[in-house]
């Protein structure tokens, strides 16, 4: 996809003095293309990494075919490079790094991490605590949110799963040292005398699967495999090219290789051993005085705010609290104000119909545009009864922050009078509470969807987005409460529709790419305007290599809304791929017809013209952008780097300048403009520049390569 062009000169830098005493522990790092998160992965290290322990870095380049060896180049001295022709996959490309360390520890890093102060030191010394332990593992944090992604792995439907997701990364529960069968190969730390004992990683598995293997292999050894909630890594989880390439048997062959090893309790039983090792699979907390088990279940964080913020932004009382009530019409009834007696709400009443012209998705849209409760109540009946239900169900979701949606129960043998809430997969058309903060944080209601489903779709979106949805078994709904109708055969297909995405995630997050693509192709022929299949199946194909296929998927996009300046600008990004250029740039140019103020747009045309070779285009489109964005640090960075390779260097090197006017604190941009006056043959601000950069970095790889070369170099 158009990105950014190269963004580093070539640097030949002399090769720095090392230590000969053998490096306590030695980093490995698989790379294949993602050159712009290996470098800020490579700064996060240097930055975050104390001299002690004493470590080595071995980068094992897969075959990249971007800017990758650029970037390697310049930090050469500083790390130790091994060079396939081409992908060799994660494991294998592990167990080549590893064979030339000499260290004691072995430390397997992905390239898509950035890593905090102290992350290698706390790796070392839980290591260093007991000989039995085998493996630890970091705590993983998403870098948007900042909330965990996982804090180990846990079996779950017999596939490996990240355990503790979503949840803060101060949480008891994930701040205290655990036994675990497995962690995530993103940053694990290992024995190298352990390491080749076992062999390795397995390479009969594909990107996929390997690092649990791995630790299986320890524990059955009778090793531990430990959590370490002090080394705390960001992981940019699904970065990684080929993360989701063909793996077919990787999961067949984790069940035939480990089932017969594990116990009752889906613990691995160590070889030798009868009895298991106690391995922490929930926690346990206080509710109503009890103390109760809990279950972690998955959930899917994003960038947008979660339960606990919502709960900061939105301290509700009760006392003139909105509440939006919606109405299915049917048959001519209609809903009152005055039937929904309920003494210190402010209530607004908003009626939808099932049937007609306008699908219930838009109309429920529009209500939450238009409407401002704190809470929507979807209701299909209204008696005494149910408006007591609503009462006690809105009693349930104010007081637990993290309840995104809440319903009744309808089956009289689940009731008790404790506050039991149990998590369920949907909401229920008959009455369902959501709350306000839950839908915004998902884009609102799929308009879309014409049928009941938009309310199934509800649930899935909260649930990805870390809102828990259940029910609240002290409130019974009574059967004979009216069940609204509607189109049922157009509910069913929607309803398939949402089952078929959420089976295509969870056969792709295991790495099952064949029956992800076949449940996604299944959800779109249920519902062919579901815009998220859409997306998800053609990015999947893209990474799949079949980039025709997925061509012919985006075009949906702009035939389901030709003036969807998203969809022209998704399928000019894919027709690049396919090397069809002149329709990505019909499709970039119709994106800016629509909007001639889409800034992407705009970047992808000029990054396509540079390729084109057609760099004074490229760079008036850029600079376009520019003037719209004028603080866009990706656009002024890409603007900078195309006129210093037309050798325009003098106006790269103002709008950099103009640029650190605004942000003097922005490193990248400052090395950035240090390399542009070395090309430049400028040595003398080049020096004052990158020593600049190491009174704040001294650790800066490239600021210390352009420094060491300017020292011998003359003036031109």
């Amino acid at each position: 996809m158009p990105n950014t062009p190269e963004r580093f000169v070539s640097l030949d830098t002399k090769k720095n003095s090392r230590d000969t005493a053998l490096p306590l522990v030695s980093i490995v790092m698989p790379v294949f293309n993602n050159a712009e998160f290996t470098e800020k992965c490579l700064y996060s290290l240097v930055e975050n990494t104390e001299d002690q322990p004493d470590y080595e870095l071995v980068v094992v380049d897969n075959g990249s075919t971007d800017w990758t060896r650029y970037l390697l180049h310049a930090f050469e001295g500083d790390l130790r490079v091994l060079n396939n022709d081409e992908n060799l996959g994660f494991g294998r490309a592990c167990n080549q790094g590893a064979a030339i360390c000499r260290s004691r520890y072995l430390v397997f890093l992905k390239n898509d991490t950035l890593l905090r102060p102290g992350w290698l030191q706390a790796l070392v010394d839980l290591a260093d605590s007991d000989p039995k332990i085998g493996v630890v593992g970091a705590k993983l944090i998403h870098p948007d949110s900042g909330k965990v992604q996982q804090a180990g792995l846990e079996l779950r439907d017999g596939i490996p799963d990240h355990a503790f997701r979503g949840l803060n990364s101060d949480d008891p529960r994930v701040s205290q040292v655990r036994d675990l069968d497995m962690v995530t190969g993103a940053c694990l730390l290992i024995s190298r005398s352990l390491f080749d004992e076992l062999g390795g990683f397995d390479t009969n598995y594909i990107n996929g699967i390997e690092d649990a293997d791995l630790c299986l292999q320890v524990r059955y050894k009778g090793y531990r495999v430990v959590y370490c909630p002090a080394s705390e890594v960001e992981h940019c989880e699904g970065v990684t090219e080929g993360c989701f390439e063909r793996e077919k048997g990787n999961n067949q062959r984790f069940v035939d290789k480990w089932e017969a090893h594990f116990n009752a309790g889906r613990l691995v039983i160590p070889s030798g051993v009868e009895e298991e090792l106690q391995v922490d699979r929930g926690f346990e907390c206080q509710a109503n005085g009890e103390l109760q088990r809990v279950n972690v279940t998955k959930s899917e964080m994003t960038n947008r705010d979660g339960p606990d913020q919502v709960l900061k932004k939105t301290e509700l009382t009760k006392t003139g609290e909105g509440i939006t009530v919606i109405f299915n019409c049917e048959a001519g009834k209609e809903l009152s104000v005055g039937m929904l007696s309920t003494p210190g709400y402010n209530i607004e009443l908003r009626n939808v119909h099932l049937t007609g012209s306008q699908g219930l998705g838009e109309q429920l849209e529009e209500v939450r545009q238009e409407s401002s409760g704190e809470f929507l109540v979807f209701l299909s009946t209204a008696d005494e009864t149910q408006v007591q239900i609503v009462q006690k169900i809105l009693s349930h979701i104010r007081r637990e922050a993290n309840i995104g949606v809440i319903v009744p129960c309808l089956q009289p043998q689940a009731v008790c009078e404790a506050d039991a809430l149990v998590d369920v997969e949907s909401a229920m058309p008959q009455c369902s509470v959501v709350r306000r903060a839950a839908l915004e944080s998902i884009g609102g209601f799929e308009s879309s969807f014409r049928s009941l489903a938009v309310l199934d779709e509800v649930a899935r979106g909260c649930r990805r987005h870390g809102w828990r949805v259940v029910c609240a078994q002290d409130c019974l709904l009574h059967h004979e409460t009216g069940f609204p109708v509607g189109d049922q055969l157009l509910t069913l297909r929607e309803r398939q529709a949402i089952r078929s995405l959420d089976e295509g995630d969870h056969f792709k997050g295991s790495g099952d790419t064949d029956a992800a693509l076949d449940s996604y192709r299944k959800g779109l022929a249920a519902k062919d305007d579901f815009v998220e299949i859409i997306m998800v199946l053609g990015a999947l194909l893209l990474e799949c290599g079949r980039g025709f296929e997925a061509k012919e998927v985006i075009k949906r996009l702009v035939d389901i809304d030709s003036e969807s300046v998203l969809g022209h600008n998704y399928l000019g990004l894919v027709q690049y791929q396919t090397k069809d250029w002149e329709g990505a740039k019909n499709s970039f140019a119709r994106a800016l017809l629509l909007d001639p103020t889409n800034v992407e747009s705009l970047v992808n045309l000029g990054v396509l013209e540079w390729e084109s070779g057609n760099p004074e285009k490229g760079i008036a489109s850029l600079e376009q952008a520019a003037t719209l964005d004028p603080g866009n640090r990706k656009v002024i960075m890409n603007i900078a780097m195309l006129q210093a390779k037309t050798g325009n260097s003098s106006s790269a090197i103002r709008l950099l300048r103009d640029y650190t006017t605004t942000d003097p604190t922005d490193i990248e941009v400052w090395v950035l403009l240090g390399s542009i006056f070395f090309q430049a043959g400028e040595l003398h601000h080049a020096r004052q520049i990158v020593m600049k950069v190491l009174e704040v970095q001294p650790k800066n790889l490239i600021a210390r390569a352009i420094l060491e070369k300017v020292g011998g170099e003359k003036e031109k």
